[in-house]
């Protein structure tokens, strides 16, 4: 048996609730000792679903790894689900996830929380990069944007 990340059978053997779903992103940063596996998840409802990521310290699959199968949030692709912080709204989070698809700061969504006085922290990045702003809603309507109002960290292993 082969305990390698690439082997898709080894893990769905050891997870049996990643069942068939297809791999749709692996994280092992060449600098990291980690590895993150994405398969599909499971859609919930119109902007839910449940992740199905096996996390690994090490750099094969083995006992040490768990599957991390959390509810998370998408605007329109079920796989590029994000995380949304206790004490937000999802409502809110969603108008923020829209309005965050045209930051500048590129990569996928990976979370939104709120901060104080009506500024939230959007955070977005690839596997091995993070960035996380401070933004603030500016405007009414269909004219609401997201005004930067900082960068708050950006790591890149």
């Amino acid at each position: 048996m082969s305990n390698y990340i690439d082997d898709d059978d080894y893990v769905r053997g050891m997870f049996l609730e990643v069942g068939d779903a297809p791999r749709i992103r692996t994280c092992a940063p060449a600098g990291a000792p980690w590895v993150i596996i994405a398969y599909a998840p499971e859609v919930l409802d119109a902007h839910r679903v449940r992740t199905r990521e096996v996390h690994c310290s090490e750099r094969v699959i083995s006992e040490r790894c768990k599957l991390v199968a959390d509810v998370r949030y998408y605007v329109e692709d079920p796989e590029e689900y994000f995380s949304v912080a206790p004490g937000l709204k999802p409502e809110r989070a969603l108008q923020l996830a829209e309005l965050s698809d045209e930051s500048p700061q590129g990569g996928r969504l990976l979370g939104i929380a709120a901060d104080k006085g009506g500024v939230y922290l959007v955070t977005r990045g690839e596997c091995g990069t993070e960035t996380q702003v401070a933004v603030r809603l500016e405007g009414a309507g269909a004219a609401q944007q997201l005004e930067l109002i900082e960068t708050r960290y950006s790591v890149e292993l």
